[in-house]
């Protein structure tokens, strides 16, 4: 049965207000030590008191689950990025994330946040739909007793419709019902209760228009029959959703359900907030840029290869490789399909970098396997180069019309390479685009931009010292970018969000 219009709009008012909505969980003791400033590297956090397992597991479950040690073994984990192993510390707190791909898209910069003042994990891979949680929370949950705080969603898959090829299709039928959804939700609340951690829900955030298999308003309806099951269990509530729907569209794009880095940022704000506010403990500021990026290479391709900075000439593998042409404003580089190496040495410029940043203009002119724009291959352990290229859609075949983006930062030879993906649509075929790629090496943070606007960002990757003798390389002999490419700068340092709009927004070509 369905809520009235009258009850849906009643609950999403008391959802609305999430801060005030932070309450405990029921009979569970806060944290009473005091707040601690910024400046203090100590945290408020002290172990929880004991409390009875909720009766919908018996006691000795947690101490028999064979998963209780999952989230300590490496062997589980990647090295880095979203399913990176995190190093357990007993002297803080921990700290489990629960939730579908946003979660994900959030994970990184909400665990930098807490660096050195709470252990940070999330499940392994995209939490789906609550059926998942129900029959994996074993795993999920590991030793189930020792997390201090747990926040959770479930929604987007639960609502998502399809067909019967199992197609997105959103004159389908929900996945469940909003009936079962409750249910779901019922059974996996008396499970986290029995964990005794503090419990926050996450509330979805919003479908927008046109989303394949999703139907706008959907996720409203279940929202506040989610937040009167919270309400009723005595459960705080994080309004991600009211976040989202109320402020600056951070959509990766239209009818997409994911953000842009810049928004997952947003999301993991507040989710440190919350955090904050049930352990008592304090978040470090998000991971700013020092002093201001400098340019140090310019290769402008105004008829010649030449570093306007360096003077330097740069070598072309095969010369008939390369061409200049008319770009939009000015001459720019053609970088030709003719079967010969396509590798343009540009130097070794860009030397012992830990910090840096590479902007350029590009247009792809044939796109039918991956393609290398720039790159510069680490020697050793701790002598890392980068690589950035343009990668196919998941399952196409043939001449793409899009494609994604990669930031690699590491050694590959030692296979120590991180990527910074961004596997949906992010350029067209034959159209100018303005790419940024910056590197934090104190933080470990990389972003990624096209044309002005942030896609994607991680502040999980290990900062190393940048490659020192390796010669920078546009394209190469074996992936070989196809097309156009002008202005390219290397600068020593990450630009800012705003300083590479201002580059974006510059006439390119």
């Amino acid at each position: 049965m369905s809520l009235s219009t009258h009850s849906v709009q009643h609950i999403s008012k008391g959802l609305l207000v999430t801060m005030a909505l932070l309450t405990t969980h029921t009979g569970a003791a806060p944290a009473t030590a005091p707040a601690q400033s910024s400046a203090q590297t100590s945290c408020a956090w002290s172990p929880k008191p004991g409390r009875p397992a909720h009766p919908a597991i018996a006691p000795s479950f947690w101490a028999t689950n064979g998963f209780a040690d999952f989230y300590t073994q490496r062997k589980h984990w990647d090295d880095a990025g979203v399913m990176g192993f995190v190093e357990y510390d007993p002297k803080l707190p921990r700290v489990l994330l629960i939730g579908d791909s946003i979660s994900m898209g959030y994970t990184l910069d909400v665990r930098q946040m807490f660096k050195g003042q709470a252990n940070v994990y999330r499940i392994h891979g995209n939490g789906g739909d609550m059926t998942r949680f129900l029959a994996n929370y074993a795993r999920y949950l590991g030793a189930g007793t020792n997390w201090d705080l747990i926040h959770f969603n479930w929604g987007l898959h639960d609502l998502v419709r399809q067909d019967a090829t199992k197609a997105y299709n959103s004159s389908a039928k929900p996945r469940f019902t909003e009936a079962e959804y409750v249910q779901h939700l019922e059974q996996c609340v008396a499970i986290l209760k029995a964990t005794g951690a503090h419990l926050v829900w996450a509330s979805t955030t919003p479908v927008p228009p046109n989303s394949a298999g999703r139907v706008t308003g959907d996720e409203v309806v279940r929202n506040a029959r989610a937040a009167a099951v919270m309400q009723k269990e005595g459960i705080a509530i994080d309004d991600l959703y009211t976040l989202m729907k109320n402020g600056e569209n951070f959509h990766a794009g239209p009818g997409n359900v994911h953000f842009t880095g810049a928004g997952y940022l947003v999301l993991a704000k507040q989710i440190a907030r919350v955090i904050e506010k049930q352990l008592g403990i304090t978040a470090k500021a998000v991971a700013t840029n020092g002093p201001a990026a400098r340019l140090v290479n310019h290769w402008r391709f105004n008829n010649s290869f030449r570093d306007e900075l360096t003077k330097l000439d740069s070598r072309p593998a095969a010369a008939q490789a390369f061409a200049f042409v008319p770009g939009q404003l000015s001459p720019c580089l053609q970088v030709k399909n003719s079967g010969a190496n396509k590798s343009l040495n540009l130097g070794t410029q860009a030397g012992a970098l830990k910090s840096f940043s590479v902007t350029l203009w590009f247009k792809a002119e044939k796109f039918e396997r991956p393609m290398t724009l720039i790159g510069k291959t680490g020697t050793g352990t701790n002598n890392v180069g980068w690589q950035i290229s343009l990668r196919r859609p998941a399952k196409t075949e043939g001449e793409c019309t899009a494609g994604g983006i990669w930031f690699m930062i590491g050694n590959p030879a030692l296979r120590k390479t991180q990527n910074l993906r961004y596997d949906r649509p992010a350029f067209t075929v034959g159209k100018w685009h303005h790419l940024a790629c910056t590197f934090d090496g104190a933080s470990g943070t990389a972003e990624m931009f096209v044309d002005g606007a942030m896609l994607t960002r991680s502040s999980g990757l290990s900062p190393n010292a940048q490659d020192v003798a390796s010669e920078l390389k546009l394209s190469d002999s074996h992936y070989g970018f196809n097309g156009c490419l002008d202005e390219l700068q290397i600068w020593d340092g990450p630009l800012t969000g705003s300083q590479v709009k201002e580059l974006a927004n510059q006439e390119g070509g």
